[in-house]
């Protein structure tokens, strides 16, 4: 019997001792009863509870592998987090419509708090009153300014960042910069699980998913990271890595906790696909970044038949080669269904356009970060597998600090700041190169403007230039919504013309739509020099130009089955010109010639992020793929992929 049917039946026997108890309160007389008038109360009102929320349960769309007490629980903590939804929701409302007064008090806050610490004193915090002082009297800093502190930490010292121990050392990824070591405290991970998580939640059900259902389970992709002990009692690993009890886990997730453990991604992601390929009324696939939905589809499109092989059989592929333990614990969890396996044959064998929907007809969305340097993952997707699905990125988060959460619908990419939460400062994007330029505050941006990020947040960072450069797309009552740009660093100036990633993306694409057989996979540039410098060719080689390196969909090995490689490098050229004023500037004075387009072979940055991920320690979940190259080892990378004419 499935879970919701032995609710359902549950149900009824409630509704019926509620209406026995009913009859027993109508019929009998006061002096009747043996039991005291405020105990038939509380039981009455308990009655009445689990037979609404039994038969709530009984009609509402549910997993059908769930069991009955996980489908109760999830039910349960559904309500918990709604709540918790609705009121951090109206406080943030409020919140919004006084950002700048909201702003001083979480600032006085913190700096009173902190003012104890090692830090605190060392900074004298106790003298700084308000946020003009605070901006006059603490520099604009960067992670090699913690440094001292956080060898302290490490040796084992309390109350020096903040108060107590950190929870957690966080770790960057690495890839757009150098690794960085970020102090988390529990009063951050308390934050984003009560409150970050049950407002981005709340958003969800208004505004994208109004057939929200708490029963029905989510996909995440997840590779867990085995977490570093430096010293005693603190944790290190990257923010993306979870610790949860098993339950949460089953609460949650369509993957069983012993999946959710693994730590080798391509067994890690065979195993999520294979759980949520045998739900059909699975309702969404999580992800941190597009790319790894991407490289999600893209094992489905390979492993379609072993995975099809594996529901029908209710067993997991010998060729994973899985743990024996974990591997019997998975197939516990598994049982043989060809009907299922019968279905997702059929519509695999059609093709994979629009797959996501024909196989979980439930499916509304997909969730991870598509802004930035992930939006040509969300065009490659679109082509080729999820049809018009929106993929939407509820919160705005980094190692350093959550900064906003999604405002309107599923298309939008702004998100709206937490003024009570973080105090935020604004570099405008002309002045980034200063060391330490005057900086606005919230009050003082402007919509349609570039703006650097300076937080200074819960966990020990004090006017932190994190890299993120965001465009302030308007207000939310008076607070600024942010949607995110570029790193600092990803922009290509030869002679001071700036030209961000998000151009050169629009100018590639835009030259691209010509081949209607060809789709953008990914990319990244570079300057004529860094390849000059990288490949020892000499200047009279090599004019002042942009590298641009590109992976296309539909050029499989040989650049023959592109007309003319060279029509569509113009083709980018000339629309960068149409694109940024300055490039064209450039171009007609000679001080840049025409850009050089190089193709690499299929599957090439899905390698490349592999590489990124083995660097870091990491999983290719966290990664993002520099924009602007640097690295001589990546650049050699991708000069030996490319495809040749």
């Amino acid at each position: 019997m499935r879970g919701q049917d032995v609710i359902r039946l549950l149900g009824f026997v409630f509704l019926g001792v509620l209406l026995s108890l009913l009859y027993q309160e109508w019929t009998s007389n006061a002096d009747g009863h043996w039991l005291p008038y405020w105990f038939r109360g509380i039981l009455l009102v308990c009655c009445v509870f689990c037979t609404i929320a039994s038969l709530h349960i009984s009609i509402m769309p549910a997993c059908r592998y769930t069991p009955a007490n996980i489908l109760i629980l999830q039910y349960l903590f559904d309500c918990f987090m709604s709540g918790l939804g609705i009121y951090f929701s109206h406080k943030l409302e409020r919140q919004t419509k006084m950002c700048q007064k909201e702003q001083e008090q979480f600032l006085q806050k913190l700096l009173k708090k902190q003012s104890s610490t090692t830090y605190g004193k060392d900074k004298k915090f106790s003298s700084m009153k308000g946020s003009d002082k605070f901006r006059q009297q603490h520099p604009l800093t960067f992670h090699c300014h913690y440094e001292p502190y956080l060898k302290q930490i490490l040796g084992g010292e309390e109350n020096v960042l903040i108060e107590g121990k950190p929870l957690r050392f966080g770790l960057t990824s690495g890839t757009t910069g150098q690794r960085k070591m970020i102090v988390t405290s529990k009063s951050r991970i308390l934050l984003f699980i009560l409150k970050f998580v049950p407002i981005g939640q709340r958003i969800l059900r208004k505004s994208i998913l109004p057939s929200f259902s708490p029963l029905l389970k989510t996909c995440y992709v997840y590779t867990h990271t085995q977490p570093n002990y430096p010293c005693p009692g603190i944790t290190m690993g990257p923010t993306t890595m979870l610790n949860l009890p098993d339950l949460l886990y089953r609460l949650q997730y369509s993957t069983p906790p012993a999946g959710m453990r693994l730590t080798n991604e391509k067994q890690a992601t065979y195993v999520h696909l294979l759980f949520a390929l045998r739900d059909p009324d699975l309702q969404a696939i999580f992800t941190i970044f597009a790319a790894s939905l991407y490289n999600t589809f893209k094992i489905l499109e390979e492993e379609w038949p072993c995975l099809v092989n594996d529901v029908r059989e209710g067993c997991v592929s010998d060729s994973i080669n899985l743990d024996h333990e974990v591997k019997i614990s998975l197939e516990k969890e598994l049982h043989p269904d060809p009907k299922r396996a019968n279905e997702l044959e059929a519509e695999f064998k059609k093709g994979f356009y629009d797959i996501t929907r024909r196989i979980w007809p439930r499916m509304s969305s997909l969730w991870g970060v598509s802004s930035g340097s992930m939006t040509v993952y969300e065009d490659i997707l679109k082509v080729k597998f999820i049809g018009d699905l929106p993929i939407v990125s509820m919160i705005y988060n980094s190692t350093e600090c959550l900064l906003g959460v999604l405002h309107g619908g599923a298309k939008r990419t702004e998100y709206i700041t937490f003024p009570g939460d973080v105090f935020y400062e604004f570099i405008p994007v002309e002045n980034c190169s200063q060391e330490q330029p005057d900086t606005l505050l919230a009050e003082e941006v402007m919509s349609g403007s570039y703006y650097e990020v300076v937080i200074t947040n819960i966990d020990g960072l004090y006017r932190y230039r994190m890299g993120d450069v965001v465009k302030v797309t308007g207000f939310y009552n008076n607070t600024p919504l942010l949607e995110y740009g570029h790193r600092v660093g990803d922009v290509l100036d030869m002679h001071g013309e700036r030209t961000p990633e998000i151009i050169i993306k629009a100018a590639l694409q835009e030259a691209i739509t010509k081949y209607a057989t060809f789709h953008l996979v990914d990319f990244t540039c570079m300057e004529s020099d860094v390849l000059r410098k990288c490949t020892g060719g000499s200047d009279e080689e090599m004019s002042n130009h942009y590298t641009l390196i590109a992976e296309l969909d539909g050029v499989d090995g040989q650049i023959e089955n592109l007309d003319n490689l060279e029509k569509l490098a113009l083709d980018v050229d000339l629309a960068l010109c149409d694109l940024s004023s300055a490039y064209s500037d450039c171009r007609d004075r000679d001080l840049l010639q025409p850009l050089l387009l190089i193709l690499v072979k299929p599957d090439t940055f899905r390698k490349f992020r592999y590489l990124l991920s083995s660097k870091s320690n990491g999983s290719t979940m966290q990664v993002k793929v520099p924009k602007v190259l640097r690295n001589d080892e990546f650049i050699q990378f991708f000069m030996q992929r490319k495809l040749e004419e």
